[in-house]
């Protein structure tokens, strides 16, 4: 029976690869001569960063490179660091030929340990923990509309954000950082840190524009009094972006990273040393998309012939809004009685986070580590950890049930008040960069065919059949149980709803 079938292509996101492994870290290590020898461990701790990824067929390459910094007091009391840069490359088969997709690659440090074998030898063991997943965008042949052969169709809208595209880029930042008139000139660097900050993301002239900021955060020992002094510093950036087939009525999301890092200090002419020379490589993926509500068949039958239809259970997903706002949390720490004289730095590394929709709104929970060094009345440095939860909603309306989220929440200032010797106020600001989308599973008709045989109706001299319907039954599925047309149905008994809301006595005509 030959039949017209309008047909369209649906493009979706696949998740094709999402894996979890580990990276050991195994060091023995020696320090130079000109390095204070060690009296004691305040912390040792190691930053990984993914520099590059690369997807070839079956298989996942990972290149990065973790900074292994070890924070100790030598045997005047002073705080000297010593780093050490540990590379690592990682390839993983997938099983799946995952050519063309988009790599979103995670790392963190699981755990570090660190022994000081002697006063300059040192003994680490450690595991990074790296997190890969590869979304792939995918084509399906749906059928919308149906054309002959008497086909009934239960038709329907799946509300859907079509995926654009998706695009990587890498900036490269290679700034000078100078000291206020205030600071003193440097001796060495502790520790450093930088995160990049998303700001803004927008479509102009059909390019991806981003513009955001660099937070570079450093803890030195000054020059003349063995004193540990913080330096703050941010560095604006601005990047464009190009996505293929991206307009001005698609949306766009953006994530920024800091994928290699590299600060140390420059000393001018006269030899002081009054600036930092910093070296990152700044990793961006941008994603657009466009809302398409899809015209979809959900089931379909012919009244006349029998009929072979093909199925698939499509997900669709909706775009509700994407989410990039600031939160505070806030933590009282009690040291021993007046053991607190001085904080000399403090920060914050999350350990983890979720986010979840809810009714209205996006739930982000999650805990972190408060790391801090600090001074006690002695005039002594020592090292602590504080853990803290983390609990923040965000009104957003729209949200269904089977709404799902993709978070990204990073720390973006620590701050603190000495209330007394023996507790001080801790205030964390966090961003959450959180996409939400709405998920709609369904099986959506992707292949009709009708037999040249024609069904055999024993009721066929009968015009019109009683039937008592009970409440919640479907129109649809009565019609195809009756092999009728479910319009007519609905005329015949004057009914306007899919579903009965109550029992009823219908009238079914027979075809």
């Amino acid at each position: 029976m030959e039949l017209k079938l309008l047909r369209q292509d649906v493009s979706l996101n696949s998740t094709v690869f999402n894996q979890s492994s580990e990276q050991a870290i195994d060091l023995e290590l020696t320090m130079p001569d000109y390095y204070p020898e060690i009296s004691r461990i305040l912390k040792c701790m190691a930053v990984p960063r993914i520099s590059s990824t690369g997807i070839n067929g079956q298989m996942l390459s990972i290149e990065g490179c973790a900074t292994v910094t070890v924070i100790y007091a030598d045997d005047e009391g002073r705080v000297n660091s010593f780093e050490q840069l540990v590379p690592f490359s990682k390839s993983v088969e997938m099983g799946t030929d995952a050519t063309g997709g988009t790599v979103c690659c995670k790392a963190k440090c699981e755990y570090i340990n660190c022994r000081a074998v002697t006063s300059r030898r040192l003994d680490i063991h450690g595991a990074i923990g790296i997190h890969a997943k590869i979304q792939k965008k995918k084509n399906i042949e749906i059928i919308t509309d149906v054309d002959g052969g008497n086909v009934m169709l239960k038709r329907g809208n799946s509300p859907a954000t079509s995926p654009i595209g998706t695009a990587e880029k890498y900036l490269m930042v290679d700034e000078e950082l100078e000291l206020g008139a205030g600071q003193p000139a440097v001796q060495n660097i502790i520790r450093y840190d930088a995160v990049a900050i998303c700001k803004e993301c927008k479509i102009i002239s059909g390019k991806v524009v981003v513009k955001g900021d660099i937070c570079v955060h450093l803890l030195y020992c000054s020059e003349m009094t063995d004193k540990l002094q913080v330096y703050n510093s941010t560095i604006p950036y601005s990047q464009i972006i190009d996505i293929d087939g991206i307009n001005e009525n698609c949306r766009v999301s953006c994530t920024a990273e800091v994928a290699q890092l590299e600060i140390n200090p420059r000393a001018s002419g006269s030899g002081e040393v009054k600036s930092f020379l910093l070296n990152a490589k700044l990793r961006f993926v941008a994603t657009a998309c466009c809302d398409n509500d899809i015209p979809v068949v959900f089931d379909a039958f012919s009244t006349k012939y029998e009929t072979e239809i093909q199925s698939e259970d499509l997900t669709f997903e909706k775009l509700v809004c994407t989410l990039n706002d600031k939160f505070m949390c806030k933590k009282n720490v009690e040291m021993a009685e007046n053991s607190l004289s001085n904080v000399c730095d403090l920060w914050c590394d999350i350990q983890t986070s979720s986010s979840k929709a809810e009714e209205n709104g996006v739930s982000v929970t999650g805990n972190a580590v408060i790391c801090m060094i600090v001074c006690d009345n002695a005039e002594t440095v020592f090292y602590r950890e504080v853990p803290i939860d983390f609990d923040y909603k965000f009104s957003v309306d729209g949200v269904t049930e089977n709404a799902f989220c993709t978070p990204d929440i990073t720390v973006n200032n620590v701050s603190y008040t000495i209330l007394d010797g023996s507790n001080i106020d801790i205030s964390i600001e966090m961003c959450a960069n959180i996409a939400v989308y709405n998920a709609a599973k369904s099986k959506i008709v992707t292949s009709l065919e009708l037999k040249d045989t024609e069904k055999e109706n024993p009721k066929k001299d009968t015009a019109l059949i009683i039937y008592y319907a009970e409440a919640g039954e479907q129109i649809w599925d009565i019609a195809r149980n009756f092999n009728t047309s479910p319009d007519e149905i609905k005329q015949i008994n004057a009914i306007e709803t899919e579903k009965l809301p109550t029992s009823k006595t219908l009238l079914i005509p027979i075809v």
